[in-house]
């Protein structure tokens, strides 16, 4: 990935014309035929082995060090550092950039795949591509994903409770596998796009006949507006008075909307339905909407504590009310408050998949 900022005057333009990685002449290839060796900065590596410099676990100390080593290397060196992988997503990615930031040619290693990297490496090197092996199942997945939301659509199950829970398995499947289970950038693939409109003709079937309203009673507005103030209570709460507030323009606002009725749409009106018929009780429909809410939102932890948190008021006034745009609504204020208000350390950022690490 190769990623250029610019910070321009107000009123200018730049234009870039190409864009080219190149290695230094004094950079070394690195050998993936020797073995690697974690050693710290004061340790000398042994001549046969690749040295992966691990980090101190204190900031001050390993900062220090970050900066020792962008000293020690040339300017387009590429050092080896393993990326510890015992705190949190966030902090992994705060790292990271700090990493980058000192030493651009950098080349991370996950502590827990150090052996695996170095033999995904090998095997690329050789002329074998990993990542196309590991994409052969999709196709025959997705032709028995389509097969399953049509049959289920042309012949459900007799049982209503069964036809309930199948429906809202597969209505999430398509999702879930989207976020946990593709490199999901925010561009979709071929692939991707099959996967998404497939999802979206079988949620958008459930609805018919339809068994929600849009606008509901001032019952639903009041208590959706109420969830609203919880989250600027708890955004307030956890604010840091020093950094500036995130600027959220009006294009940004009005698509949060959209997106945020859709979520609820089928987050609420076909899991939490469903589930709430399958299971007969409604408290276990509130969890189990409120638990596929959050699931969404790997890897994000901090977006899946807020959805969870979230979901199980939102599909609470669902069967309450089966109101979609109070729901909406508030969903769209309260995360627009949250990101407007929360720190970077809390909320890095509103991404969720292969998306939050970039």
């Amino acid at each position: 990935m190769l990623r250029l900022r610019f910070s321009l005057p107000a009123g200018t333009t730049l234009r870039l014309r190409s864009a080219e990685l190149l290695r230094a002449p004094s950079a070394a290839l690195l050998d993936l035929s020797k073995v690697p060796e974690v050693i710290y900065l004061e340790q000398d590596a042994h001549a046969e082995r690749n040295a992966v410099y691990r980090l101190p676990g204190y900031a001050r100390v390993r900062e220090a060090e970050i900066a020792e080593l962008a000293r020690s290397h040339a300017v387009m060196t590429q050092p080896l550092i393993l990326l510890p992988q015992h705190p949190r997503a966030e902090q992994q990615i705060a790292l990271r950039n700090q990493l980058f930031a000192a030493l651009p040619g950098a080349i991370l290693l996950p502590e827990r795949a150090l052996d695996a990297s170095f033999t995904k490496a090998r095997a690329e090197l050789a002329g074998g591509d990993s990542a196309v092996h590991g994409v052969a199942w999709r196709w025959p997945a997705l032709a028995l994903y389509g097969l399953a939301l049509a049959w289920t659509r042309l012949r459900a199950p007799r049982s209503v409770r069964l036809r309930a829970g199948v429906e809202a398995v597969l209505a999430l499947a398509g999702p879930l596998w989207l976020i946990l289970g593709e490199p999901f950038d925010g561009k979709p693939d071929f692939f991707q796009q099959l996967l998404i409109a497939a999802s979206v003709v079988y949620a958008v079937s459930l609805s018919m006949p339809r068994r929600w309203q849009w606008f509901g009673s001032s019952r639903a507005w009041v208590f959706a507006l109420l969830v609203v103030l919880l989250a600027a209570i708890a955004a307030l709460l956890l604010h840091d008075p020093a950094v500036p507030m995130r600027a959220l323009g009006s294009g940004h606002i009005a698509r949060y909307v959209a997106w945020a009725l859709i979520q609820q749409y089928l987050i609420c009106a076909v899991c939490a339905e469903r589930w709430f018929v399958a299971t007969g009780n409604r408290a276990i429909a509130v969890y189990l909407g409120a638990l596929g809410f959050a699931l969404l939102h790997t890897p994000n932890a901090a977006l899946m504590l807020a959805t969870m948190i979230g979901g199980l008021c939102w599909c609470a006034l669902y069967l309450r009310e089966r109101a979609l745009l109070p729901l909406a609504v508030s969903h769209a204020a309260s995360a627009l408050i949250l990101l407007a208000l929360l720190p970077r350390s809390i909320v890095a950022s509103a991404e969720v998949s292969a998306r939050f690490f970039q």
